[in-house]
């Protein structure tokens, strides 16, 4: 007998029944999600909130700490001292010097008449805008 009801039914009453069915399980469905959405906001905001603090505590600890002070200090000290080694090595290095002293001596030139050039240029044009 249910089968011939089922028959009897038309498409407006299938549909109806079967929507009467699914709107709970929707509720419920969206009851969850909304549910678990809160609380993984909430994991992921602490999450972020302990990484923080913990990033903090730990920078502050190593900043603090004389040792790495003085491993910082030691490595400028030591970068310092061979950068002056080998600019001392180059000038007193006579192939090294003199070809040095030669580029240095051009570029120095160069400057010089690339901003004679320039400014005789920009006296031109002031002249010619009278």
């Amino acid at each position: 007998m249910a089968d011939e009801e089922m028959v009897n039914e038309s498409l407006g009453q299938v549909m109806k029944r079967e929507a009467a069915r699914a709107v709970p399980w929707g509720v419920m469905l969206l009851v969850v999600v909304l549910i678990s959405g809160a609380w993984i906001k909430q994991e992921l905001k602490e999450g972020v909130e302990f990484a923080t603090q913990t990033v903090l505590r730990d920078t502050k600890a190593a900043v603090l700490d004389p040792s790495v002070k003085q491993s910082v200090r030691g490595a400028i000290w030591y970068t310092a001292y061979v950068t002056m080694q080998e600019a001392k090595d180059a000038v007193l290095d006579a192939d090294t010097f003199v070809p040095m002293k030669r580029k240095v001596k051009e570029a120095i030139e160069y400057t010089a008449r690339t901003a004679a050039d320039q400014y005789k240029r920009v006296q031109t044009d002031l002249n010619n805008r009278k």
